[in-house]
């Protein structure tokens, strides 16, 4: 009976040793399986910050762009408003040519006011050019109206003058315009477009 008893106890102690050797490799494959998941987390925290950085970074650029869309709209305004100001403040002269007769013996150059303010101290000058040279054109008598002190929008200032064999022709006409309206002192010259 007594080797009755120490095999059972042998094989209770060897039962017992199997089923620690049973839960020691348990816990350490538990324990291996934690640290892996763990690490998943922690890759998966990090991967979530880097994609939550660069969501905050991709709205701020958003953001920026919108704040530079709003200002670039604001000085885009201010400036429409400065040149619409500047428009009503201006009178727009502009420079013609017109033969006055069939023949084309004699024309008018004439600068009217486009613009929608008035023109003030208002001088129309014209002359001719030939090899560079200024020569002075056929005025035709009583037909200077080359000055005037003022120059409402539609109106018109002008100089006649004839085309005779040794006067400057249409293409050598030049002018020099000179006003003042809302933006100041303006002075233009060139030539005269025919045509």
């Amino acid at each position: 009976m007594e080797t009755t008893l120490a095999v059972a106890t042998a094989l209770i102690a060897l039962g017992g040793f199997g089923l620690g050797i049973r839960s020691y490799f348990r816990d350490k494959t538990r324990d291996e399986e934690t640290r892996r998941v763990e690490v998943e987390r922690h890759a998966f925290e990090r991967k979530m910050a880097e994609q939550s950085a660069a969501i905050q970074q991709r709205l701020a650029d958003i953001e920026e762009v919108r704040h530079r869309r709003e200002l670039d709209a604001v000085a885009t305004a201010d400036a429409e408003r400065e040149e619409a100001e500047q428009r009503r403040r201006t009178a727009g002269l502009v420079v013609q040519f017109n033969y006055r007769d069939s023949k084309h013996s004699w024309a008018r150059i004439a600068a009217t006011n486009h613009g929608p303010a008035d023109a003030t101290g208002v001088t129309l000058g014209v002359y001719g050019e030939i090899d560079g040279d200024r020569v002075e054109i056929n005025e035709i008598a009583n037909e200077d109206y080359g000055t005037t002190d003022r120059l409402q929008t539609n109106e018109s200032v002008h100089v006649s003058t004839s085309f005779t064999m040794g006067s400057p022709q249409p293409a050598d006409l030049r002018y020099h315009l000179s006003w003042t309206d809302g933006r100041g002192r303006r002075n233009i010259s060139g030539q005269v477009p025919v045509g």
